[in-house]
């Protein structure tokens, strides 16, 4: 009997869980995270009196944003579910921080490195090297929806966000794969960029135009990126949107995930789980054509909250939305 790829996967992602990654206190947002360490080292603010480089440049990175920021903030306000609290701010007592140090460095009042543990008569040191790899990432970038039976939180095997899985196909067979933190830490920088920083997304994503006669052809591609595009949050998405002259601008294409909501009256259980699946993968070239002889000006929009969210209209649209590429043809 054959079983199909998406179980194929879940199976070898499950094994490779259970075989590398440790138990770190990380619950997939079920529980806040138990450091088992003295309160005095949970702030980020005991860090930096000795290490200010990295932690000014946490302080100016989405981890520490996790939970104050706008769009997340906005959204708690819809759907004030714990498992969204323990993710975005992973210590209860210090929310404000969202993942700050001691998220990813302290546990057992030990400090977790990857390198070779160094010699301090202040700290006593852990030495793990999972921490320099992807599957350590994966504690907070990879994990399931949850479904609703009788008022309590189950976790489904459907994933919410597929981050990690997205990176070990890419990563299968490719030696020169670059592993989470050579992207998002080069140089072992704690500045964690990704999406929200506009440069560093404008160039993780070509787009090229052409034309032939009476057509115009458009094509995106990811720029040395392991993952799909949009990753992450599964609110995400990006329009590719064109205008002829006289005429607004109207969509081409929607880039992202789409999910569906579930309510099984027999078993009492309210499940969300994915619908469809439109991101571009690493290495895919999407290609489009449009009919018109004249001028067409183009867009490529990233989107980071829902179709909903944009139209309820509270956070103002230059926050959600953000242009990553245009031109005229």
């Amino acid at each position: 009997m054959k079983l199909a790829p998406f179980l194929l996967g879940l199976i070898s992602l499950f094994l490779l869980f259970a075989d590398r990654i440790p138990d770190l206190g990380f619950s997939q947002g079920m529980f806040s995270l138990d450091l088992k360490s003295d309160p005095e080292f949970l702030s980020a603010n005991s860090c930096g009196n000795c290490h200010l480089k990295e932690y000014e440049e946490w302080e100016e990175s989405r981890h520490h944003l996790a939970y104050t920021n706008k769009i997340f903030q906005d959204g708690l306000s819809v759907e004030n579910k714990s498992e969204c609290k323990n993710c975005h701010g992973p210590i209860d007592s210090k929310r404000e921080e969202g993942v700050n140090c001691s998220v990813c460095h302290l546990r057992e009042n030990s400090i977790l490195t990857g390198n070779k543990s160094p010699d301090s008569s202040f700290h006593s040191f852990r030495k793990l090297d999972i921490i320099s790899t992807s599957e350590f990432c994966a504690n907070c970038h990879q994990f399931n929806f949850l479904k609703t039976k009788n008022e309590n939180s189950v976790l489904t095997q459907d994933p919410m966000q597929n981050t990690y899985q997205e990176w070990l196909e890419y990563s299968s067979g490719n030696l020169n794969a670059i592993s989470c933190q050579g992207c998002h830490m080069p140089e072992g920088k704690h500045t964690f960029r990704g999406a929200h920083d506009l440069e560093y997304l404008k160039s993780a994503i070509k787009v090229e135009a052409s034309r032939v006669k009476n057509q115009v052809l458009l094509s995106i591609s990811t720029q040395n990126i392991g993952h799909q595009f949009p990753t992450g949050d599964l609110f995400r998405f990006a329009t590719l949107e064109v205008r002829r002259k006289g005429s607004d601008y109207e969509l081409i294409e929607w880039i992202g995930k789409t999910f569906q909501t579930r309510w099984d009256s027999k078993n009492g259980e309210f499940t969300k789980f994915l619908k469809s699946d439109s991101s571009i993968k690493p290495g895919e070239i999407r290609k489009f054509k449009i009919n018109s002889a004249l001028p067409v000006q183009y867009r490529l929009l990233y989107h980071y909250t829902s179709e909903k969210d944009e139209e309820r209209g509270t956070i103002p649209l230059n926050l959600t939305i953000r242009q990553i590429a245009s031109g005229k043809i």
